[in-house]
């Protein structure tokens, strides 16, 4: 079945489409015509498990949901209640639009790198080594990579409503219990009082960037204690970069002498406490064997915040920062 098949198909089914019982975020972001069709392209894709595109047609749909969202669901925060004009009136032809692009990447793909090596897609948690073994040691050429930001946003959160509408998860619990527990801790929400006291005696292990962290946290519980309901930023700061830490340990004996390491991240100054994030991995990827050759501010950020008078003043940035294995 093609795509355009498939949407034919799904054009004829979607009415007899029953939404009721779709997640309340899924009913609430969607008009029920959109929703109708999206379904029915859903229950007709997850019917065609052993087609070799199921998975290009699943991911194609699911970039399709917020173009055609009657709600605000842009990134980083949801807001159902909040109505908009959709991107894109048509899901079908939206759907066939990614679809198409989809079949010219890989057409081109095909035509130039017809010689390379195979891809390989390997899912599991970064920070233990286990889940490096299989590259084995000094074989990497290089890696390209954006790490979570420090910046309390969820990132489980900016995925729910893609989680919702397949149905891999059915509530909040759900999504933090599969999803958001196995993560990077980059919010207040995956903070504990347990986790920052073991990451803070780890960062003893790395000399003085080490300290400087543990401070940085310190001054951020000072803030926390200076307000009503302050947020445990100082909890969030230990554990993400004890987790850097040994992300980029892992990374340094996979990769070749030589080899290049290049991320994209931005700084962060919660409660007006500067983190300079880029900086303080580059000098951890240092204790692991790596030399900082770069680091270039690509955009400044946090403007759309200007106006709240209660934001901090500090200029923040996304940067590129070039490492390079020893």
């Amino acid at each position: 079945m093609t795509a355009r098949e498939l949407t034919l198909q799904a054009i004829t089914t979607r009415a007899d489409i029953d939404i009721s019982g779709e997640a309340d975020l899924t009913l609430r972001s969607f008009d029920p015509e959109t929703l109708a069709t999206l379904v029915s392209l859903r229950d007709l894709i997850r019917a065609m498990q052993a087609h070799e595109w199921q998975l290009h047609l699943k991911w194609a749909l699911l970039a399709t949901l917020r173009d055609v969202a009657s709600v605000r669901v842009g990134w980083p925060y949801q807001r159902p209640g909040s109505q908009r004009q959709p991107t894109f009136a048509d899901p079908l032809s939206r759907f066939l639009q990614r679809i198409g692009w989809m079949v010219e990447d890989i057409r081109e793909f095909e035509a130039n790198y017809s010689s390379s090596p195979a891809c390989r897609v390997r899912q599991g948690d970064s920070r233990e080594a286990m889940n490096w073994n299989e590259l084995g040691h000094g074989t990497a050429h290089g890696c390209v990579t954006s790490p979570p930001y420090l910046n309390n946003f969820d990132y489980a959160d900016a995925t729910r409503l893609e989680l919702y509408f397949w149905g891999d998860v059915t509530s909040w619990s759900q999504m933090c219990a599969e999803v958001r527990s196995d993560m990077l801790t980059a919010t207040t929400q995956q903070s504990s009082v347990g986790a920052a006291s073991d990451a803070k005696t780890l960062l003893q292990t790395y000399g003085t960037v080490g300290t400087e962290i543990s401070e940085i946290a310190d001054r951020l519980q000072k803030e926390r204690g200076n307000r009503s309901r302050g947020k445990e930023y100082d909890r969030v700061v230990p554990d993400y970069f004890v987790a850097i830490a040994r992300i980029m340990e892992n990374l340094s004996t996979v990769l070749a002498s030589g080899a290049p390491a290049v991320l994209l991240v931005g700084d962060s100054a919660p409660y007006g406490v500067y983190v300079d994030t880029p900086a303080l991995i580059a000098r951890l990827a240092k204790c692991q064997g790596f030399t900082l050759e770069e680091d270039v501010i690509l955009r400044h950020r946090g403007q759309r915040w200007a106006s709240n008078a209660t934001r901090h003043n500090v200029q923040l940035a996304e940067r590129l920062v070039l490492l390079r294995r020893d």
